[in-house]
């Protein structure tokens, strides 16, 4: 969990291991699931672009506004899909499961 008021990287226990952590996790997956990410933190962007060409999945209600801003922070993932829904319904769950399947994982062949 990364939480919003952190613009740079923590300095502070617990938060400096989580942070490294994360960007560990990034790094290592080629799928990345976001519930309620708006792409206004340019520390956590900044991550992202590092990290390389990965699929961004986000669940939340409305999100999909935030990947059609035609000049928003999330423009920048072209792999980016939203998913318009409340966590934790089965609903929001099936999505997940279309999405995941929709992803052509043998580019990370």
């Amino acid at each position: 969990m990364i939480y919003p008021s952190e613009k740079v990287k923590p300095e502070i226990e617990p938060f400096r291991t989580l942070h490294n952590e994360f960007i560990s996790d990034v790094n290592r997956c080629n799928i990345l699931i976001f519930i309620g990410f708006a792409f206004r933190d340019e520390y956590i962007n900044s991550i992202l672009n590092d990290a390389g060409k990965k699929y961004l999945i986000i669940i939340s209600p409305h999100d999909s506004d935030i990947i059609k801003k035609p000049n928003g922070n999330a423009s920048k993932f072209k792999r980016t899909y939203a998913i318009d829904a409340s966590f934790g319904k089965a609903e929001t769950i099936n999505e997940l499961q279309k999405t995941l399947a929709s992803i052509d994982l043998s580019l990370f062949s």
